[in-house]
């Protein structure tokens, strides 16, 4: 089965140029419709205004922005495309997102990490990250223009199923990754980044210590690894040639291969944990999401529920 594509959504924040050109390009592909989103916080009770004035405040803000989303929706209409534009107000802009969500029911939601201005460097917001926790349909991170040239579309696999994650996630990451090759063109890769395996001891001052295990045992395991990804990749018949195994941080081996292999995108999934069902996203994940150098779309496991 391929990712089938009937709604995208996009929260608007500021120009949001990419994420635009970015959505745009695949609704004229996938033949689908388009949400702008904006969400607008009230006007903050400090600044000296009565309630009334405070609300009117707030909705000539709201005015201000669906005027601002209509302009953008302008050319787009001009070029055939079916777009709708969407201004809410809410004290919390992820859950005022999160409120779309639930009422359009997009097939992708699509936001646009921003270049930091003292780091340069592109950087998720705590909004964004909170998306990624809890958006329960697949989360489009657009970091780069449409018009760069690059073709394959990277899905990042889990064998050994680690963190508990249920083995339909890797079937619904295949599944996105070969929708969007079938729209985009390109071709998929398949990639697992695992770490070395270590040993703990328990009796250290502080707190249990790493050690490294014996030779025999490390090679066991690396072939264990290689043969559950080989597996793996066969199920989904791709190629051997764009299968990549790598031991070592997938902080820096993701995002590393990604650029070498000119990744356009990578897909890659997030788990419920607990009992609110909230995403997993551990300082790992926030590091590899941070140092991609292409898009990253966020995959859910089909059971997911979000908290509320």
């Amino acid at each position: 089965m391929d990712l089938k594509i009937e709604r995208i959504m996009v929260g608007v924040s500021g120009a949001s140029r990419k994420v635009i050109a970015a959505a745009t390009e695949l609704c004229r592909k996938s033949h689908t419709k388009l949400d702008l989103v904006s969400i607008v916080p009230p006007t903050a009770s400090h600044l000296g205004m009565t309630d009334a004035e405070r609300l009117k405040h707030t909705h000539l803000l709201a005015a201000g922005q669906r005027l601002g989303l209509e302009r953008l929706a302008k050319p787009l209409r001009a070029q055939g495309l079916t777009v709708h534009c969407h201004v809410e107000i809410n004290r919390s802009v992820t859950e005022g997102l999160l409120d779309c969500i639930r009422r359009f029911k997009p097939s992708l939601v699509a936001i646009e990490a921003h270049k930091h201005t003292i780091l340069s460097r592109v950087f998720l917001t705590q909004t964004d990250y909170n998306l990624v926790r809890y958006c329960r349909v697949p989360l489009w991170i657009v970091k780069n223009s449409p018009r760069v040239h690059r073709t394959a579309v990277l899905a990042a696999l889990d064998p050994g199923r680690t963190n508990d994650k249920p083995s339909s996630l890797d079937d619904e990451i295949i599944t996105c990754a070969r929708g969007l090759v079938r729209i985009l063109g390109g071709a998929v890769h398949s990639a697992h980044i695992y770490a070395p395996l270590v040993g703990y001891v328990g009796d250290a001052m502080f707190a249990p210590a790493a050690i490294p295990v014996s030779l025999p045992v490390q090679q066991k395991y690396i072939a264990r690894i290689r043969k559950q990804f080989k597996t793996l990749s066969s199920r989904y018949r791709i190629a051997p040639r764009r299968v990549h195994l790598k031991m070592g941080d997938p902080a820096f081996e993701l995002p590393s291969l990604a650029r070498s292999i000119r990744a356009r995108m990578v897909v890659m999934g997030a788990v419920a944990r607990g009992a609110v069902k909230r995403a997993l996203i551990g300082n790992t994940a926030e590091r590899v999401l941070d140092a991609m150098p292409c898009d990253v779309l966020v995959v859910k496991p089909k059971d997911f529920r979000a908290a509320g």
